[in-house]
This record gives C-alpha cells, sequence and structure tokens, in this order.
C-alpha cells in the first residue's frame, strides 16, 4: 500500500505563494513558491514579521484585517489585494 503524501510536500507543489502566519504575525512556514515569486528562501522568512514584506501603504489596511481574523475570525467580505516587497526590493501585486 503506498502511502499518501505529506501535507507539506503537496503545499509545496502549489505554484501560489502559502504561507503559516502565527497570530504575533510571524511566518512560520512558507512554501517553494516563495522562492519562485518573491526570491526569498523560504527558510530565510520563517521567524520574521511578515508585514515588513509589504508595501508601506498598504500595511495598515492588511494588519486591520489580519487583527480582526485572529481576534473574533471576522473575514473581510472580498478578496485583500496588497503588494509584496521582492528580495531585490521591487513590489508584486
Amino acid at each position: 500500500m503506498s502511502r499518501s503524501p505529506e501535507p507539506e510536500t503537496l503545499i509545496d507543489l502549489a505554484q501560489d505563494k502559502i504561507a503559516v502566519i502565527d497570530e504575533a504575525g510571524r511566518f512560520r512556514y512558507l512554501n517553494a513558491a516563495t522562492r519562485e515569486l518573491l526570491g526569498f528562501d523560504p527558510d530565510e522568512l520563517v521567524g520574521t514579521d511578515a508585514f515588513d514584506l509589504i508595501h508601506p501603504d498598504d500595511v495598515d489596511r492588511v494588519r486591520t484585517v489580519f487583527e480582526s481574523l485572529v481576534a473574533d475570525g471576522t473575514r473581510p467580505d472580498a478578496p485583500l489585494e496588497y503588494r509584496y516587497r521582492t528580495a531585490d526590493g521591487d513590489w508584486v501585486w
């Protein structure tokens, strides 16, 4: 009987960046797509503040939504779009 792939393996196959962020806003896990999309090795971001990579014009809005989600599970009515800083200093949506 073959074993099912581990969840982390399946997540690493995703082409979208997937991250696990703790209640303090620190990265706990990032999948392999992080390297392709942002240019960072996923392991180098683990333990860092996720909000440090969000564009200054977007960070307050994103932090407010995040804090509401952590506090009482409230999710935004619409998808939240914001810019992320890449390893070379550019911004991507």
